[in-house]
């Protein structure tokens, strides 16, 4: 699942470009990224490629849903706790028990593009965005 997530990450945010695996991608540098793509007029557009790519990568069985143990798997991964992963689960998804992968790109979409902090998809990567 690593693999996929950094070949994901390479080919939308690096270009293409191999960064190696234990590359952090400086915080300045992800938010020149972010607010170049906000400012495009297709933005919501732009995220649903990699985030559906992304939900494929998180549907370990390849069943069309998330379910939460997948998101938590997923969340694993790239270091978020078991608990977090589970409130970010029930606060994105709206208590619901399997996600779509409309629902998927819907929440990621907001995550990305609305400004209201307590809107529930800022929950969306838990505390790796505190």
């Amino acid at each position: 699942m690593q693999r996929l997530i950094i070949q994901l990450w390479e080919d939308f945010w690096c270009c293409g470009e191999d960064k190696g695996f234990d590359y952090l991608l400086p915080p300045e540098e992800f938010l020149n990224l972010m607010a170049s793509l906000n400012r495009m007029p297709d933005c919501k557009k732009q995220l649903e490629e990699p985030l559906g790519l992304l939900f494929g990568i998180i549907d370990s069985d390849g069943n069309g849903l998330i379910t939460s143990k997948e998101w938590i798997m997923y969340n694993t991964t790239v270091g978020v706790s078991t608990e977090d992963s589970q409130l970010s689960f029930e606060k994105c998804f709206d208590g619901k028990a399997e996600v779509t992968k409309a629902d998927f790109i819907t929440v990621g979409q907001n995550f990305f593009t609305l400004t209201d902090d307590r809107h529930p998809s800022k929950h969306l990567w838990g505390p790796l965005m505190d």
